[in-house]
């Protein structure tokens, strides 16, 4: 565990950093997942509090305009999937959707440049 600790501070550059960088963390339903990496990012990494966006003030902004400023002040992103997230189409309903709909879709890994 440590030389995973230490080799995300080398990759970061944590340690020559003056600041540490802001984790933004994009979740689906599973609070306890989305704690423990909160919780592992602030307490095992030593990295700044990241930031959840229904933990943020709205200021009147909509979701769109609340996930671009505090988007932009994040350079380090975590986006979990758990089973109990379902991807579809937003005008179709839960009980609609049928197993071609609900099969692992691949993601676009953009770092890679590569489908995962």
């Amino acid at each position: 565990m440590r030389e995973l600790v230490g080799k995300v501070h080398e990759v970061l550059d944590i340690n020559n950093a003056h600041i540490s960088p802001i984790p933004f963390i994009v979740h689906g339903h599973s609070d306890i997942v989305k704690l423990s990496l909160k919780n592992y990012l602030q307490n095992t990494l030593k990295l700044s509090e990241p930031i959840i966006l229904h933990e943020q003030p709205n200021q009147g902004r909509t979701i769109i305009e609340k996930f671009e400023d505090y988007a932009a002040q994040s350079c380090l992103v975590f986006v979990l999937l758990t089973p109990d997230d379902v991807i579809a189409a937003a005008n179709v309903s839960e009980g609609a959707l049928d197993d071609s709909y609900t099969q692992r879709k691949p993601l676009y890994n953009r770092g890679n440049d590569q489908e995962q």
